[in-house]
């Protein structure tokens, strides 16, 4: 059987692969740091798991765009909560914002201007659809922001509609672009007539500006509104990645069409229980709690792992939002390749499993040279649970968790060791 070239070239999704890797190494006894992958660590919102129990029942198909209801509950909690003046039959409810940002890049025409690093699914689903694409590296100096002028540049050169991939707070980054940082990249994206396509997911977990429930990362949407798509979902802020579920928010009626027709003839509806579900949990006052303990929580679990990496002479910016960090180890590269004849961030990451047990994904899985020695480092391994019990007892005193990630600072300690007697 004879394969697309653009299906045969493409790997297993990088996170997806080092979480089973480092799992398949837990079960058969080893001791494994396992920094590899961002899965939430927390419950499931009790509001969420209730409204799918209660709505098992349910069978019938619903619309492809969505459930009516719940296409409302969203418009309106972004309204409130974010500021965003969504529209409710311009939300269509997807089996995951992933699978969304798929079916936009195949609707959509045009060059994919992504910057790097980003998201290591971003390309491979351009790739997939055949799609041109124009890399941005972005730069420590930076924060691994794109800057208004390196958009500039790519959009000048590029003939035809220009897509954007915006991530914010970002993974791999864990850095968040502020509301003055967007309103410069909106004059460009304005300028060129960008369509964007700003992936929101971890948005509800930002602490840059605050600890309260209602502080949310800044959008680009409100910036650049007739030009920018919103996706976001279940899986990060709301632990529910098995859920599969996500939404986009269409800046204008036009795309309705085309992605309606799409999603009939692909997924055709998402889950009629999962979709309760989620109207369940978009309409709980109880769920601003949850994301308070969450953001409080992952804050302290980022921080002590960037305290140690900085402790380990290892470049890291600290996290204002999401799971991860981003960590330059070009301060070791001598002695890496001395010593231990390591010349890639590839390479890196699999002596550090190999040898150590501690799992990282190098940074050329997210577009960045692999000589450049980046990885990215997701700080969720620990248990969730817990630490909701241990906030709650402590009266939501972060230092009373630090115990819980332990495991975490001991992975990095040993990282340290190790670079050290090279």
């Amino acid at each position: 059987m004879k394969v697309r070239k653009e299906a045969s070239g493409i790997k297993e999704s990088a996170t997806l692969a080092i979480n089973q890797s480092a799992l398949r190494l837990r079960k058969n006894g080893a001791t494994i740091y396992h920094y590899g992958f961002g899965q939430s660590p927390f419950p499931v919102p009790m509001s969420l798991q209730r409204g799918l129990a209660e709505n098992a029942w349910r069978k019938n198909y619903l619309p492809g765009t969505g459930l009516p209801e719940l296409q409302e509950a969203i418009a309106e909690y972004y309204r409130k909560n974010f500021g965003l003046d969504f529209k409710k039959e311009q939300i269509l409810i997807g089996p995951g914002s992933k699978e969304l940002l798929f079916d936009l890049l195949f609707v959509l025409e045009g060059t994919l201007i992504l910057p790097a690093p980003s998201w290591v699914s971003y390309e491979p689903q351009a790739i997939l659809l055949n799609k041109p694409i124009y890399s941005c590296p972005c730069r420590y100096e930076h924060a691994y922001k794109l800057q208004p002028e390196d958009l500039a540049k790519a959009a000048a050169s590029i003939s035809g509609q220009k897509l954007l991939l915006l991530n914010s707070p970002s993974n791999p980054t864990g850095q968040t672009y502020s509301a003055s940082e967007l309103e410069a990249l909106a004059k460009v994206i304005t300028h060129y007539d960008i369509t964007v396509l700003s992936d929101e997911i971890y948005a509800e977990l930002f602490w840059g500006e605050g600890m309260g429930a209602k502080d949310r990362a800044p959008s680009i949407f409100n910036f650049a509104p007739d030009n920018t798509v919103v996706t976001s979902g279940l899986s990060k802020a709301y632990s529910a990645g098995g859920y599969r579920l996500g939404f986009c928010h269409l800046p204008t009626r036009n795309l309705l069409k085309p992605m309606t027709a799409f999603i009939s003839e692909t997924f055709s509806a998402v889950s009629t229980p999962t979709q309760y579900a989620a109207l369940a949990m978009y309409t709980d006052p109880e769920l601003a709690i949850y994301l308070s303990q969450s953001k409080k929580i992952l804050k302290e679990a980022l921080s002590l792992v960037h305290d140690a990496l900085l402790a380990s002479d290892i470049r890291a910016l600290a996290a204002t939002g999401g799971f991860y960090i981003y960590a330059d180890f070009s301060l070791w590269r001598e002695p890496l390749e001395r010593a231990a004849g390591i010349f890639s961030s590839s390479e890196l990451c699999q002596r550090l499993l190999d040898e150590l047990g501690i799992a990282f994904l190098p940074g050329v899985d997210f577009g960045m040279p692999d000589e450049s020695l980046g990885i990215r480092i997701a700080a969720v391994d620990f248990d969730g649970k817990k630490a909701f019990s241990s906030l709650e007892r402590s009266h939501a005193s972060p230092s009373a968790i630090s115990l819980l990630f332990s495991p975490m600072q001991e992975g990095i300690t040993i990282l340290h060791t190790w670079l050290k007697a090279l």
